[in-house]
C-alpha cells in the first residue's frame, strides 16, 4: 500500500514575530492550498494530516473502506469509513462512521455514526453516546503501530453507538402513536427549531397551530413545512410496505428524510459530512432522540 498522504496536503507553520523582531508565542498556519487559515499558540502542536492518513492506512488494511474529508481549507479535517451493512428492526441499514477532527489544539477525533436506512436513502449522523461526546486522543505525530492501536480503539467505540442506534429504534418503535400525536410532535419541532425566529416574531406555538388550519399562506416558512408533511407521507408509504404501524419512528424518520433533503438542495460549500452534521443536530439537540 502506498504511504501518499490521503489529504493531500500538510500545514505549513510560520512563526509571527513581536514589534521588536523577536518571536512571538504565535504561529500563522497553512492549510490546502496555502490558505490561511487560523493562528496558534506555541503551547499546542498541529495534528498532522499526515498524521491521520495513517489512520486510515489501519482502518485499509483491516478491509475498511475509507475517504477523507477537508472542511475550510484544513480548519477542520476527518474520515469516513464505511463500517458495512446490517438487518435491523428497522429494514437494512448502511453505517458510515466519522472521525471529526478540529485542528483547534484539543488533539482530539471526535467519533460519529452516519445511518442511511436503505427503504428511503435517509439517515442521521449520531454524535453522541449515551448523551456524551465520543472521541480518541490523536497525537500530533503517528507510526503506523499507533494508528492500528488507535484504529482498533475508534472501532470498539463505533459498534457501542451502533448498538445504542439500534437499541433507540425499538424504542421508538415500541412508542405507537396516533396520526394526531405525531402531527403535534411534528409541529412542535417546527415551530422550535426549523422555523426562524424572523418568522414567528410574536407568534406562539397556538397560534402558528390555527394558522396552519385557517390561513396556512400567511405562515412565512410554509414551503419548508409543507415539505415536511410530502416527508410524513412518504414515511407512511414505507410503513405500509414494511407491514408497520405509526409510532415515535415515524416521527424520527420524517424529520431525516426532511432534512436529508435539505442537505441534497443546500448551497453550502462545506464538505458533505460536515453539511450532513449540522442538519442532525437539529433532531439530536432536540432531545428527540
Amino acid at each position: 500500500m502506498q504511504d501518499s498522504n490521503i489529504f493531500g496536503f500538510d500545514y505549513k507553520e510560520t512563526k509571527l514575530q513581536n514589534g521588536d523582531g523577536s518571536d512571538s508565542i504565535w504561529s500563522s498556519i497553512q492549510g490546502e492550498d496555502g490558505k490561511l487559515i487560523h493562528c496558534k499558540k506555541k503551547t499546542y502542536e498541529m495534528i498532522q494530516t499526515d498524521a491521520v492518513s495513517h489512520i486510515a492506512r489501519a482502518f485499509q488494511q483491516e478491509g475498511f473502506e475509507v475517504a477523507p474529508y477537508i472542511h475550510r481549507s484544513g480548519e477542520v479535517i476527518g474520515l469516513n469509513v464505511f463500517l458495512g451493512d446490517r438487518m435491523t428492526r428497522v429494514g437494512q441499514k448502511k453505517y458510515n462512521a466519522f472521525i471529526k477532527i478540529p485542528n483547534n489544539g484539543g488533539g482530539r477525533g471526535f467519533l460519529m455514526i452516519r445511518e442511511i436506512v436503505a427503504i428511503c436513502g435517509n439517515g442521521m449522523v449520531f454524535t453522541k453516546s449515551k448523551q456524551k461526546d465520543k472521541s480518541i486522543k490523536i497525537p500530533h505525530s503517528v507510526d503506523y503501530p499507533s494508528a492500528l492501536k488507535l484504529m482498533k480503539e475508534a472501532v470498539t467505540q463505533f459498534m457501542t453507538m451502533v448498538s445504542e442506534i439500534e437499541e433507540n429504534d425499538r424504542f421508538m418503535l415500541e412508542e405507537e402513536l396516533t396520526n394526531v400525536d405525531i402531527l403535534k410532535k411534528l409541529n412542535k419541532w417546527f415551530y422550535e427549531v426549523e422555523m426562524p425566529l424572523s418568522h414567528k416574531k410574536d407568534m406562539s406555538f397556538n397560534q402558528f397551530r390555527e394558522l396552519l388550519v385557517t390561513d396556512p399562506q400567511s405562515v412565512k416558512s410554509i414551503d419548508r413545512y409543507n415539505e415536511v408533511m410530502v416527508a410524513l407521507e412518504l414515511e407512511k408509504g414505507y410503513n405500509e410496505q414494511l407491514s408497520r404501524g405509526l409510532s415515535m419512528y415515524t416521527v424520527f424518520a420524517t424529520l431525516t428524510n426532511y432534512l436529508s433533503r435539505r442537505v441534497e438542495a443546500s448551497g453550502s460549500k462545506a464538505a458533505i459530512e460536515i453539511k450532513q452534521e449540522r442538519v442532525s443536530r437539529k433532531i439530536s439537540e432536540y432531545d428527540l432522540v
